[in-house]
């Protein structure tokens, strides 16, 4: 296996540089088949770069370069530095595959039957297909990954209780939370301290004006005098919306707790826990609701029961 596994990547390798020109028009080609579609490239242009990394001395990758016909590197100091690309091109500790190539040798050590991919994916395996053929190698079909959430009875019971959503949440947390804060009264908060300005503002116009008429030197003690009692109403009004988000902590509290379940570390579910949490709580029943899901929907959000 380890030799087949060698020969692969020498072959993947190998490949990127001496077939380079034919990688870069075919993922020319395949942007402008994207641009066609109405979707942007997701492959950069190669220039002389190769689709394959140099692992050095102390396990940097650097990228691949064709300069003159051979393959290089460029190290720290900007300086081209060719390789023996015989000699390591096999080698898994000196060479390594690019967002390219590491399905080219993906399919050289194993044949694929078929690529379960998200928009990320699909994106780059779609403007690469014609790659394969440069590998005399046949391009798998894609299948959609269903992307999906799944919002635990508590965190349903937040989103209700609340007056939330998913959705929400997921469009825009402190939106949504600004949104139910005011909801709760703070709009009105920031209403009567609006129309408080308002009334100050003609009262004070109206006697900055009489009092100039007494003396033209008070119409400017008067404005710094009005600045200063904006400045306080403005402080005050802080100090009253501390008040009730302070007031409302637990509503804050609660919808941070649901976002951190729903979208840990800001991130879809899916990409950062793992689903046998999932099935320990909820039982191998839990597989056949996320499969019930629509076919075909951009996000499915699943909502479990807890086993008896």
């Amino acid at each position: 296996i380890r030799g087949a596994v060698r020969g692969a990547l020498r072959r993947t390798v190998e490949g990127a540089v001496r077939d380079h020109e034919r990688i870069a028009r075919s993922l020319e080609d395949g942007a402008a088949r994207l641009s066609r579609a109405g979707c942007p490239r997701a492959v950069d242009p190669l220039g002389d770069a190769c689709c394959a990394f140099y692992v050095d001395d102390i396990n940097v990758r650097r990228r691949l370069r064709l300069v003159g016909g051979r393959a290089g590197f460029d190290s720290d100091d900007g300086a081209w530095t060719p390789v023996d690309l015989d000699r390591i091109a096999g080698d898994p500790f000196r060479v390594s595959p690019d967002v390219v190539t590491r399905p080219i040798w993906q399919e050289l050590c194993l044949p694929v039957l078929a690529c379960v991919v998200g928009p990320g994916e699909a994106a780059y395996l779609a403007q690469m297909r014609d790659v394969y053929a440069v590998y005399d190698l046949e391009f798998p079909p894609l299948y959609p990954r269903r992307s999906m959430t799944i919002v635990e009875p508590e965190v349903r019971d937040i989103l209700d209780r609340r007056g939330s959503s998913f959705e929400a949440l997921r469009d825009d947390m402190p939106g949504e939370i600004d949104r139910l804060l005011d909801r709760a009264g703070r709009r009105d908060i920031i209403r009567a301290f609006d129309e408080e300005r308002e009334r100050i503002r003609s009262g004070y116009t109206d006697l900055i004006l009489r009092m100039a008429g007494l003396d033209p030197s008070l119409r400017a003690t008067g404005l710094r005098n009005y600045e200063r009692i904006q400045q306080q109403v403005d402080y005050f009004e802080r100090k009253a919306l501390q008040k009730h988000r302070g007031r409302h902590r637990d509503l804050i509290r609660e919808l941070k707790a649901a976002g951190t379940r729903l979208f840990p570390a800001g991130k879809p579910q899916e990409r950062v826990i793992n689903v046998f949490p999932f099935l320990f709580r909820y039982g191998p029943g839990l597989v056949g609701s996320l499969l019930d899901g629509p076919v075909g929907a951009p996000h499915y959000v699943c909502h479990p029961e807890d086993r008896p």
